[in-house]
């Protein structure tokens, strides 16, 4: 039986996370043998993940000595579990990967249009390593290239998401709450959706974690906006309630799975027109550039919610690529071709 090792950043964390603990159950029910691999401490348990799960428990952003600690257990772990494929998911996970001296068959997963952001030199070195250990780049939608050199991935597999019926429409149509759900962080863009609420006099959720949490609400307190903030959720969605419309304000996304999801849900919603979007093909009243933007159409369309629903058509259409057994059988097609060539 073939042994994949996954590795992630946490047990819980935001769409790369999330969709390698659905890929790994998947897999798993395949008879696969699948195990997961969370380098980072997680302050919250999941419920999402039935295979075997190493939890290295480093602290997140923890200084040099922990690093080093973690990554001695990390290599204890694949020493132990002698994997046939190992596949890295972010950062850290591919610094981990390009420090073990044994050769290893590695998948790598592009997951963002702007990996290593916040250390873009240290991630080019890392990059040069694991290009010379000829790992296999993935990417998890068809507008992403392998950074930095740009490179076109050798495989483009879109990211499961969980099953689940839509939504039933709920009485009224009055948009009463906008909602954010995701990292607390600049690229997700959460201080805009302040501004918005300031313009449209609408209170706002916030459900997710991130470095930008103390800062939001400083932005809050001094616009007057009432917000509620809830923290990471394992199920944000069941929070949703009558009169709530989504905004996804990113200034990038790699695959966008808050938006997918939402729309798998029939849940109203408003997203920034970045070309990561805009390749959804939604209608153009789902879709705003400028807080004005957003707030004109929240204001012409305020006791109508409904026109921010997307129609089953264009929904289907979206979802058809992330069938669950197009997913897997793709990813079983492309390790038994890893196994058989290299």
């Amino acid at each position: 039986m073939v042994k994949i090792l996954i590795v992630t950043n946490s047990v819980t964390g935001g769409g790369a996370e999330k969709a390698m603990n659905i890929l790994a159950n998947e897999l798993h029910k395949r008879e696969f043998d699948v195990s997961i691999i969370a380098i980072n401490k997680s302050l919250f348990n999941s419920s999402e993940i039935d295979c075997h799960l190493f939890e290295v428990e480093r602290t997140w952003n923890g200084g040099v000595f922990d690093t080093i600690g973690a990554w001695f257990k990390f290599k204890d772990i694949i020493k132990k579990l002698e994997p046939d494929i190992l596949i890295l998911n972010c950062d850290l996970p591919e610094f981990f990967g390009s420090l073990l001296v044994r050769k290893k068959k590695i998948i790598c997963v592009e997951h963002s249009q702007y990996p290593w952001r916040t250390r873009p030199l240290f991630g080019k070195i890392i990059r040069l390593i694991l290009r010379f250990k000829k790992v296999t780049w993935v990417a998890v939608s068809n507008h992403l290239s392998i950074w930095p050199n740009g490179l076109k991935p050798d495989k483009v597999i879109l990211n499961l998401i969980s099953e689940c019926s839509p939504i039933l429409p709920k009485s009224g149509d009055l948009i009463k709450r906008l909602v954010f759900i995701g990292r607390l962080s600049w690229e997700k863009n959460p201080q805009e959706i302040i501004h918005i609420a300031k313009l449209v006099n609408l209170p706002v959720l916030f459900i997710g974690e991130g470095v930008d949490k103390e800062e939001l609400c400083k932005i809050a307190s001094t616009n007057k906006v009432e917000t509620k903030m809830v923290g990471f959720k394992e199920k944000p969605w069941e929070l949703i309630e009558s009169g709530d419309l989504l905004l996804v304000l990113s200034r990038y996304e790699g695959d966008g799975l808050v938006v997918v999801e939402a729309l798998q849900r029939n849940i109203p919603l408003l997203i920034s027109n970045i070309p990561e979007f805009l390749r959804f093909e939604l209608p153009k009243h789902n879709y705003a550039g400028k807080d004005t933007d957003f707030s004109k159409l929240i204001l012409t369309n305020r006791s109508n919610i409904s026109k921010f629903k997307v129609s089953p058509s264009i929904v289907n259409k979206v979802l058809l690529q992330r069938d669950v057994e197009i997913v897997c059988r793709s990813w079983s097609n492309l390790i038994h071709d890893i196994l058989v060539s290299k």
